[in-house]
């Protein structure tokens, strides 16, 4: 008897799902650790782009002590590569948030996907313009052409 009981219990669960407080609940928590993710995501982004800067600065002032065009065009073209690289990664987070909320919204709110992905894109668009209008962003290909003319312009290696 006690294990009818319990399979009643289980099932009854399975068909009936999630009660609206307990969704509320779980939806709150999902969107803060959606949050902490992100959070994370962006400080350690920062932080690769920084110490990347940080490693090719050093490296294109030795090149200059040594008068190496080579080695300041390779540490100038391994920044860019490693921004290039860190940028990949945010915009895969991105997605990855973008289609969680998707799941999340429709799931609990019961909205169209399209309806969904319209606020989701007019969010994105919003946060870029806001990181354009607050900061420059810095542009690898420009560093790369200023560094280039620097070279050129440096007295020839004796």
């Amino acid at each position: 008897m006690k294990k009818y009981i319990i399979l009643l219990v289980i099932g009854s669960f399975m068909f009936i799902g999630c009660t609206a407080p307990t969704q509320r609940i779980a939806e709150r928590s999902m969107s803060v650790a959606m949050h902490y993710d992100s959070t994370i995501v962006d400080d350690l982004s920062n932080l690769a782009k920084q110490q990347a800067l940080d490693a090719s600065s050093k490296e294109i002032e030795a090149a200059f002590k040594d008068q190496s065009v080579d080695k300041a065009k390779l540490a100038a073209t391994n920044l860019a590569n490693t921004w290039e690289s860190v940028g990949f990664l945010q915009l895969q987070n991105e997605k990855k948030r973008a289609l969680f909320r998707i799941g999340q919204q429709f799931i609990f709110e019961q909205r169209g996907v399209l309806d969904i992905m319209i606020e989701e894109l007019d969010a994105s668009n919003k946060k870029s313009a806001d990181a354009k209008d607050g900061k420059e962003a810095v542009d690898a290909q420009s560093m790369i052409d200023e560094l280039n003319k620097e070279i050129a312009d440096s007295p020839p290696s004796k």
